[in-house]
């Protein structure tokens, strides 16, 4: 039980670390501290603002995890790394150095090469240098994943965010890789298991033009909840060239898509959902209006499916 009229030193002193996050922070758009009961493992939830006349657009959104020091920064049992790896935005880690008027930023671009579904049962960020542009270890059984994060991508001195010229660089910087990361991010959340980044961190710089592209294209087939994912939005994306093709009337690429849509189905043990009955729809109504001889019919323990639009009609 707490004694009345007192604080726990070490938690004030976290306090105070990301309250200089949150001042620092600011200055690139919003900040908004999460209260310390509510605390699971993020501290602010942050977006960059570009200034539009006397208003300030608020746009690329992502999280900040605040910490003093620079010790490996662990996340286990399997729950708290199915946590980490569930993150729907950037998730960025901010050293504080209040001694030293000091905060530094750090990228996790390599979370999204890992899904929530897999194994995993220790995460570990390691302020540790990459090696030769490897970012990520794991061991041999993928029960541990070290994410490597080499240098910060920024380097803020406090006294410089009052200075326009150095924060409008490092508003673009740090805009830079929100928005790269956030697309590797969104490639994940569709099934896709592919990150693209560069090779090497030069601090407080723009990131380098080089890229780096890793993936396991067999991934998806590891976890029927990624593979429905994964083949849903496949579907999407594919009765979206179908559509495309009967706008424009072009019956051989309808023909080519719907064959290839043909071949992929008859190999898979698929899973009811609104992708594969949007691509139902797309193939039938374009084959009425192009008079084709494509069909695509879906049953349901032996039920015929029929959709009239996106509108299912059991």
């Amino acid at each position: 039980m707490g004694q009345i009229g007192s604080i726990a030193h070490h938690f004030h002193q976290g306090a105070r670390s990301e309250y200089l996050a949150q001042y620092v922070l600011s200055a690139f758009g919003i900040a908004i501290p999460v209260p310390r009961p509510e605390d699971a493992g993020i501290d602010l939830y942050c977006a960059i603002g570009e200034e539009v006349g006397k208003r300030l657009l608020i746009e690329n959104y992502f999280v900040v995890q605040v910490k003093s020091n620079k010790n490996d920064i662990i996340h286990e049992p399997e729950e708290s790394v199915k946590w980490i790896l569930s993150q729907k935005y950037p998730f960025i880690i901010c050293v504080v150095n209040k001694y030293e008027g000091i905060i530094e930023l750090y990228q996790t671009l390599q979370l999204a090469k890992f899904f929530p579904e897999e194994d995993i049962k220790r995460l570990i960020f390691s302020f540790s240098p990459s090696k030769e542009g490897n970012f990520v270890e794991q061991e041999e059984d993928k029960k541990e994943v070290k994410i490597l994060l080499d240098r910060p991508i920024l380097k803020i001195k406090i006294p410089d965010i009052d200075k326009k010229e150095i924060l409008s660089q490092y508003k673009r910087i740090l805009k830079s890789w929100i928005e790269l990361d956030q697309e590797n991010i969104d490639r994940k959340n569709a099934g896709i298991n592919v990150v693209i980044f560069p090779p090497k961190i030069i601090t407080n710089s723009e990131i380098v033009q080089e890229r780096k592209l890793e993936g396991n294209f067999f991934k998806h087939k590891l976890n029927q909840i990624i593979a429905n994912k994964y083949y849903e939005n496949l579907f999407f994306f594919l009765a979206h060239e179908i559509h495309n093709a009967v706008a424009q009337e072009d019956q051989d690429r309808f023909v080519a898509i719907s064959d290839l849509c043909w071949e992929l189905i008859k190999v898979l043990s698929l899973k009811d959902n609104y992708g594969i009955r949007m691509l139902q729809v797309a193939i039938n109504k374009g084959s009425e209006k192009l008079c084709c001889d494509r069909h695509l019919n879906l049953y349901i323990n032996g039920k015929l499916i029929r959709t009239n639009g996106v509108k299912i009609v059991k």
